[in-house]
């Protein structure tokens, strides 16, 4: 809008700087503030058309939003900003003191009479969830949130001081219960990551595995006398612990043996019998396939252009599109998933998504091309039936 409107910002500016001739404490008035505004601005700039005019109270809505002006008078601190000066000293002698300190009430909810400091509130973020924002922020107790400041690295014990030096009332006993019921469950359960583990009704025989010099490798943990864990994969860790002398078997979900043979078959499949009549239907088929292809390859050589055929990805694209509008037959280079370069007249039906979708002489179906592997492309003469 300002590169289309080089006018906007010089305007923008003379009003905002009409405004703040307005004494203190005095704002424009309701219903005939803007209008009159207007006419002292048409007064001011004679020669300014009534159209630029007409954005006077859109740019005192804009300035509103962002502000600049309130409630239809320039503040101390955007006088500041008109005169190019910085605002913020000004903006911290209105904005209120961060304060460190909640009142923590009977309910479970903690109200800050205020903006916290940054450390304070990350703490208390940790122990509280925050349940209404407003000129007092009101923070709630909750088991969750007790759990996430255990999880965070908190005991029992700071979480109270914590409560105690924070709050400017008594903390209540129901918060106290909360955080020793918490306190008491935290920690009953663990959980952890294990890709494999050994199991032995021989204590000695996993001590020995444990603490042997060249196990360091397979990071064996010992969770019960006859239960260790690692993170290593099965498949690594076995022959790791056969090479150390031990001889492992595999166990299955189920807790029975699993044994590493390979399936044995009573019978292999029988094939289906070979009659003439099988054999002549697939050698005729294989020739049709042969004709097909060999026809297909006459016609790509016979339509190849001797010069100017698209090859840039542009060029190509365009052409593409042309012939799907035009239901015109195309001839184009392929390059393979091998790399093999191969020429073919094909139908486009669709382009999209990096795609074409043609008919294909060659193989007698509607496929699919990677438009990035057509190296080259140019419309047939006759347009396709």
């Amino acid at each position: 809008m300002t590169m289309e409107r080089a006018w906007l910002a010089g305007d923008r500016r003379s009003v905002l700087r009409e405004l703040a001739t307005l004494p203190p404490a005095r704002t424009l008035a309701a219903g005939t503030g803007v209008p009159s505004l207007v006419a002292r601005l048409q007064w001011r700039h004679p020669r300014r058309s009534s159209s630029r005019l007409g954005h006077v109270a859109t740019m005192l809505d804009e300035a509103a939003l962002v502000g600049v002006v309130g409630m239809g008078a320039v503040p101390s601190y955007a006088r500041q900003l008109l005169d190019r000066e910085d605002p913020t000293a000004e903006l911290d002698g209105l904005l209120p003191a961060p304060v460190d300190h909640v009142l923590i009430q009977a309910d479970l909810t903690a109200v800050a009479p205020g903006p916290l400091e940054r450390t304070f509130a990350h703490r208390l973020g940790l122990l509280a969830d925050v349940e209404s924002r407003g000129g007092a922020t009101v923070y709630r107790f909750s088991a969750d949130s007790v759990r996430r400041a255990f999880d965070s690295g908190w005991s029992a014990v700071e979480v109270k001081d914590f409560l105690r030096e924070s709050s400017r009332t008594p903390v209540p006993q129901a918060l106290d219960y909360l955080v020793e019921d918490v306190s008491r469950r935290f920690g009953t359960l663990r959980v952890g990551v294990a890709e494999s583990f050994l199991r032995s009704d021989d204590e000695t025989a996993l001590t020995e595995l444990v603490h042997h010099r060249d196990a360091a490798s397979l990071r064996l943990r010992r969770i019960a006398p006859t239960v260790v864990v690692s993170d290593v994969p099965l498949q690594v860790l076995l022959p790791r612990l056969r090479e150390l002398g031990a001889a492992p078997v595999v166990e299955a979900a189920d807790g029975t043996v699993r044994v590493a043979r390979p399936e044995e078959f009573r019978a292999r499949t029988p094939k289906p019998a070979r009659t003439p009549a099988r054999d002549a239907a697939r050698q005729a088929a294989r020739t049709a396939a042969v004709v097909a292809a060999v026809r297909a390859g006459d016609r790509a050589a016979a339509e190849r252009p001797s010069r100017g055929p698209a090859t840039t990805p542009a060029d190509v694209m365009a052409v593409l599109r042309e012939a799907v509008e035009s239901r015109r037959e195309v001839w184009i280079g392929y390059l393979d998933n091998h790399g093999a370069s191969s020429e073919r007249v094909v139908r486009p039906l669709e382009v999209g998504g990096g795609q074409l979708s043609a008919y294909d002489e060659r193989t007698d179906d509607v496929r699919s091309f990677a438009i990035h592997r057509i190296t080259q492309a140019r419309v047939g003469d006759q347009a396709s039936q």
